[in-house]
């Protein structure tokens, strides 16, 4: 009779163990939240106990908050995943970054009893902290940055190199926002070391990104440095934006992207452009008041202004285009004193 007790209650124990248990798996690039990045459903950031995530090798994930895991939990990063905050995790908690993945944390790495970190990849954190450094090991023989300390993590067995250098760039902000009809993007630095410059991209899935522009950095610099960007080429709707730091040496990492709403306001309106017979026509609608229409080339150079008068209904703007090529790209830009809205033209 025990023993028949024995083993209901064990049956018991581990059926109520695999309803707390889940398994993840990514598959496309995208938030953690975002059920369309996972193949089934998104995962909580506080998984219950056997909980595994992986993320595959082509995919990158960003969480955007911190993440826990209950006992004996797996977390394998083959791609890429970006953690705002800390990861924590307890009892037989594994993490494995693969050779080419990438783990970074903007926070720390708590784990306590009997974990597990293998890194054979790149892992970036503040501090990677445990319980007890004869149950906590650290395995593999990839790159750990470690911007803080290590602290109750037995490291004799790891074959990689740990690196206590601070980033080149130490990003204290990175903010954006939507003025009349642009995106300003603005960030600080509280220092940088070997900063050649910085690339901005943006996005509307995670997923595809597209280049916006390149900023000179400031190489080094121990003291506060204000970058800002405006972004004309934009369309209603969430966008995201993400800063890429590129050093002398070509070596570069990238910040956790941010997102902005972006809502237009139709007042002014370029409504089609095209060209033919060395001339440039533009469709457009005014406010009731003066308006100007700018040409920029893909560097943001101005190539000329045009004055255009108030109109409730749409209008046609000829402009001499003997001097634009087939196949550059011009930026159309329409504004008043309350308002722009910008269009991108590539001259056929």
């Amino acid at each position: 009779m025990k023993a028949l007790l024995i083993t209901i209650l064990a049956g018991f124990i581990c059926a109520f163990s695999t309803t707390l248990s889940a398994q993840h798996s990514s598959k496309n690039t995208g938030s953690w939240n975002n059920n369309n990045t996972w193949v089934n459903v998104a995962p909580p950031y506080s998984l219950g106990n056997n909980s595994t995530v992986k993320i595959n090798c082509d995919n990158t994930v960003y969480a955007n908050q911190s993440i826990s895991f209950s006992n004996s939990g797996i977390l394998d990063v083959c791609g890429e995943l970006n953690v705002e905050g800390n990861i924590g995790g307890k009892n037989n908690l594994q993490i494995t970054v693969a050779s080419g993945g990438k783990l970074i944390v903007n926070g720390d790495v708590d784990l306590m009893n009997n974990t597990t970190l293998i890194v054979n990849g790149d892992m970036q954190v503040n501090n990677l902290t445990g319980f007890n450094q004869n149950t906590n090991f650290l395995l593999g023989n990839g790159n750990l940055y470690v911007l803080g300390e290590i602290e109750g993590f037995n490291t004799s067995l790891f074959g990689g190199s740990i690196i206590f250098d601070p980033l080149p760039v130490e990003l204290i902000s990175f903010d954006v926002y939507q003025y009349n009809n642009s995106v300003i993007i603005d960030w600080t630095t509280a220092s940088e070391t070997n900063n050649d410059y910085f690339t901005l991209e943006k996005s509307k899935d995670l997923f595809h990104w597209d280049i916006i522009g390149n900023i000179n950095g400031a190489g080094n610099s121990n003291e506060l440095k204000y970058y800002s960007f405006c972004d004309v080429n934009i369309s209603e709707g969430i966008w995201y934006y993400r800063l890429k730091q590129t050093d002398y040496d070509g070596k570069y990492e990238y910040f956790s992207p941010v997102s902005v709403n972006v809502t237009l306001n139709n007042n002014l309106k370029i409504i089609k452009a095209s060209n033919s017979h060395h001339t440039l026509e533009i469709h457009l609608k005014t406010s009731t008041e003066n308006a100007n229409l700018t040409i920029y080339d893909i560097s943001g150079r101005i190539i000329e202004t045009t004055k255009v008068n108030p109109s409730n209904t749409s209008q046609l703007i000829r402009i001499s285009a003997l001097n634009y090529k087939s196949g550059i790209i011009l930026i159309l830009n329409l504004q008043d004193s309350k308002e722009f809205t910008t269009l991108k033209y590539q001259v056929k």
